[in-house]
């Protein structure tokens, strides 16, 4: 786990300074950021790498962080008085998925995330599909043809 910090430099693979991270995004269902907001663009973490003392790097440079989502309020919404930064953090730093379902107290987000994605598995066409202990087959490539309902 490592901490994220707001204002840390984000830079390309080839080492150009992106910007900086301006806010974080939080799944609060999930309870983790799940993506960072640099220069008005979301990058996901799944998009990102530790750096050590020179902040984070991105899989992206100066041209893909154009195709990037821009940050809008149809796409995140700004926490709402259930939200309670850690400390070190204001409100402002933070942008979420969706409502917070909060219980009796405050919901605190996270500010550490695992950068080291490798053991997560991306489902591609003929990734294995489980029901319990079960193999029940594999993902298709492409739509598998059903007979009209009769």
């Amino acid at each position: 786990m490592r901490e994220l910090r707001i204002g840390e430099d984000v830079l390309a693979p080839d080492g150009e300074r992106l910007g900086e991270v301006e806010r974080l995004v939080i799944d609060p269902t999930a309870h983790r950021v799940t993506h960072i907001v640099v220069d008005g663009r979301v990058l996901g973490l799944a998009r990102i790498r530790d750096a050590g003392p020179d902040g984070l790097v991105a899989d992206v440079g100066r041209d893909g962080m154009t195709r990037l989502p821009e940050v809008h309020s149809e796409l995140l919404g700004t926490p709402d008085e259930a939200w309670s930064p850690p400390p070190g953090y204001r409100l402002q730093n933070f942008l979420s998925l969706a409502e917070a379902i909060v219980g009796q107290g405050p919901y605190v987000p996270p500010v550490q995330a695992d950068l080291d994605l490798s053991s997560v598995h991306e489902i591609t066409p003929s990734s294995p599909v489980w029901s319990g202990k079960r193999r029940l087959g594999e993902v298709a490539s492409r739509p598998i043809p059903t007979s009209p309902p009769r």
